[in-house]
């Protein structure tokens, strides 16, 4: 739900990005009809806090239950830069995939109205196939689609890239852009979780607020920035592909290493460990 809610509000502001683009001239849209996007997305600030007041206020104290144990448990510094690594590769993926509005206008030379379609798609691609993913992840492992996903969005992404700056018109550049998401999308729902379920309950929140913080903060807040500076100053069209797939491997080394955690994959695996025992038991 995460992703999802992530998937909307992209799939909401490109909607918004779009209309303002048919309704206005491109002189106006640039000199000050962008701002009214920033109006519009202003309007979510009252529901938030309409939530905010709904919510139960944290007991300041513990009134009851077993008593709280003292022993602290070791930091799994393994498992924060694994942590580091799939969230900072997750994160480039999805800052230079909504870069691709700016590469479209900037490089590919393409109208507002057509740059601002590659939110919609990927938005849509990503509201569609990441509660899939998710769902699937829950049945049959978050590594089965984790890797797979990552590693098929990966493979399209260099040819995907080029088969656009060869053929520069909205159907190529929209078709790339959902046949990247689309494998992200259904391989990356269960990614957070994955790396959730793998930290001890007592630090989870903690520990999953840190890395999560200071990857999308670290790697998203650099990611467009980057790519802009290294399509300038390489001249060189394929820079966000070739800087996204670094990312990729990245993240892909990071999954392989991840523990797998999906809870009907533990329980499968408890259930053949039993299995195995009462066999071994017999024979003894």
């Amino acid at each position: 739900m995460q992703s999802e809610s992530q998937a909307f509000a992209n799939l909401s502001a490109s909607l918004v990005a779009v209309l303002l683009a048919f309704i206005m001239t491109t002189a106006a849209l640039q000199a000050w009809g962008w701002r009214i996007g920033f109006l519009v997305g202003l309007s979510i600030v009252p529901f938030g806090l309409l939530v905010r007041r709904g919510l139960p206020e944290t007991a300041p104290h513990r009134t009851g239950g077993p008593p709280r144990s003292t022993v602290r448990e070791p930091i799994p510094w393994g498992l924060v830069f694994l942590g580091v690594a799939l969230l900072g590769s997750g994160t480039i993926n999805t800052y230079v995939g909504q870069y691709m509005t700016t590469y479209a206008l900037d490089t590919l030379h393409m109208s507002a109205k057509v740059a601002f379609g590659v939110g919609v798609v990927n938005g849509v691609c990503n509201l569609v196939f990441v509660p899939i993913g998710g769902w699937a992840s829950d049945r049959i492992g978050r590594k089965t689609l984790m890797i797979p996903g990552a590693i098929l969005s990966a493979a399209v992404m260099l040819p995907g890239l080029a088969f656009v700056l060869s053929h520069p018109t909205p159907l190529a550049l929209y078709a790339m852009t959902a046949v990247v998401t689309i494998p992200s999308a259904v391989g990356g729902a269960g990614l957070l979780v994955a790396l959730t379920e793998s930290f001890p309950a007592s630090m989870r929140c903690l520990s999953v607020g840190l890395i999560y913080a200071v990857a999308i903060s670290i790697f998203g807040g650099t990611a467009q920035f980057v790519v802009a500076w290294l399509t300038h100053a390489t001249h060189q069209p394929m820079a966000p592909a070739y800087y996204r797939f670094v990312a990729s491997a990245i993240g892909i080394a990071a999954m392989f290493a991840l523990p797998e955690s999906a809870p009907a994959r533990l329980a499968a695996r408890a259930a053949k460990l039993e299995a195995l025992e009462a066999v071994t038991a017999a024979a003894l």
